[in-house]
């Protein structure tokens, strides 16, 4: 008597989940993924400040995401746990990070130009061919040029 697991959206991914076995195919782990995984977080977060001080369209930040991914599946090919360690380690640091980010982006030459209400130069206006200055009363309170002559 034959007895075939059944088959079914539900079930073939179970049995591939079930699996056991590193997902470098050794036991051991190879210390190579180990330091290439290290490597790739590293230049993830080397790209992560570039990307915050100089302005590349997002380009960089591009590079640092896959950087990011690189590292997750290094991690993984090391050993399992590792890459789920190195996933949960992303998922905790990056809120972390991106606020930071922010906060010295900000503070930044380049972020005080773009951030609403950060520091202006104040250059006078002509208004109705007459000087305009903050201290100027309204336009309507000022006495007429011609009553004064």
């Amino acid at each position: 008597m034959n007895i075939t697991p059944p088959s079914g959206l539900v079930f073939e991914p179970l049995m591939v989940l079930a699996q056991t076995g590193v997902a470098g195919g050794s036991e051991s782990g190879d210390p190579f993924w180990l330091s290439v995984g290290f490597g790739l977080g590293v230049l993830a977060l080397i790209l992560f400040a570039v990307e915050i001080f100089i302005p590349t369209a997002g380009m960089v930040g591009i590079l640092c995401g896959i950087s990011a991914v690189g590292s997750i599946i290094a991690f993984f090919q090391y050993s399992g746990s590792a890459g789920g360690l190195a996933i949960l380690t992303y998922l905790i640091a990056t809120p972390f990070l991106l606020v930071y980010g922010v906060k010295l982006w900000s503070q930044s030459p380049i972020g005080r130009r773009l951030i609403l209400g950060g520091p202006m130069r104040w250059t006078p206006r002509v208004v109705m061919n007459k000087a305009w200055t903050p201290n100027s009363p309204p336009i309507a309170e000022r006495p007429s040029p011609a009553k004064n002559r």
